[in-house]
């Protein structure tokens, strides 16, 4: 299982900057890697101490509380979400719900725990070299990461010529490489706030640090990175999707500048499609009024009555004489 929802990036609107695309995903990893995913970071590591300082219960009881108040709330809020499709199939949808937070969820909080005690034996065990184990994790880990984002456009390549299991090999192998990197990147961070903010022995250093980070996110517009968005089932996304990992800070920015900047210029051209079929469509009522009165005109002069000219000695030449003629006098 995968736990990522793949954000679409529309290539048309970087058909004319490749180059620019270039750079933007090198500064999309970039501020990933070392804004953000410390920030994420920084807002467990203090939540996660801050509650071991509220429950200050017995381990055991503890450790039932946290349990059954995190299942509850997960299960509720992912429940609820989506409200229209919980309608529609509700057995399903509860189903779903019930199998991604009590069994993906706790299996990979297994898969985390277990990789993190490993790290902690292998890596300059001990308290005293605890500090430079933290440095020694986090360059691991950072290594990893920025080598997996390098190799993606060579995996988007590999994953092309294979279909069925051995994709699905292949993904997982990268999956599991790339889950090396950031599980070293989490550690090292987290051992250095531990030891040079003292988050251990100071509740309001982890409630400071808690909002903090939290309040930097939203700034950032990421907040949501702070939890899984959903489980996906390994290899079955769309096309390349599968080996991509959606850091797409400022590719979307600029993918939405882009959008709104054709926008407007589709609204000036309808604008000026419209003005000057506005302009035809005057010309033509005024060639229409031009011509009925013209009509108007030719119709009255075929109605008037015609005028006789009388060249007659009696009246006179040149004299107009009318149509009703005079009767003789007797």
């Amino acid at each position: 299982m995968r736990a990522s929802i793949i954000v679409g990036i529309d290539r048309t609107s970087y058909q004319n900057h490749s180059k620019l695309y270039g750079y933007l995903s090198v500064l999309d990893i970039c501020f990933s890697c070392l804004i953000i995913a410390p920030l994420v970071v920084t807002f467990w590591c203090s939540t996660w101490i801050a509650l071991s300082k509220i429950f200050v219960f017995q381990p055991l009881i503890s450790v039932y509380i946290s349990v059954t108040f995190g299942f509850t709330v997960l299960i509720s809020f992912t429940a609820l979400q989506k409200q229209l499709q919980w309608k529609k199939n509700k057995f399903l949808y509860i189903l779903d719900s019930i199998f991604s937070v009590f069994i993906v969820g706790t299996l990979v909080i297994l898969v985390w725990r277990g990789a993190w005690c490993l790290l902690d034996q292998t890596i300059f065990p001990g308290n005293e070299t605890y500090l430079l184990s933290g440095w020694i994790s986090l360059g691991i880990g950072y290594s990893i990461v920025f080598a997996t984002f390098a190799l993606q456009r060579f995996m988007k390549i590999l994953i092309r010529m294979y279909h069925g299991w051995k994709r699905l090999v292949i993904i997982d192998t990268y999956v599991v490489i790339s889950f090396c990197g950031t599980i070293n990147i989490w550690r090292g961070i987290w051992i250095l706030l531990e030891e040079y903010v003292n988050l251990e022995n100071s509740l309001t250093n982890c409630v400071i640090l808690h909002f903090l980070s939290f309040f930097i996110l939203v700034i950032f517009n990421s907040s949501n990175t702070l939890l899984v968005r959903g489980v996906y089932i390994d290899a079955e996304e769309n096309g390349e999707d599968c080996v991509e990992f959606p850091c797409y800070y400022f590719r979307l920015r600029f993918q939405e500048k882009q959008k709104k900047k054709t926008l407007v210029e589709l609204n000036n051209v309808t604008n000026k499609v419209l003005n000057v079929e506005k302009k035809d469509d005057c010309r033509l009522n005024d060639d229409r009024d031009k011509k009925s009165e013209t009509e108007i005109i030719s119709e009255i002069n075929h109605q008037q009555v015609p005028l006789i000219v009388n060249d007659s000695p009696n009246t006179g030449n040149g004299e107009v004489n009318s149509n009703n003629d005079e009767k003789p006098n007797s």
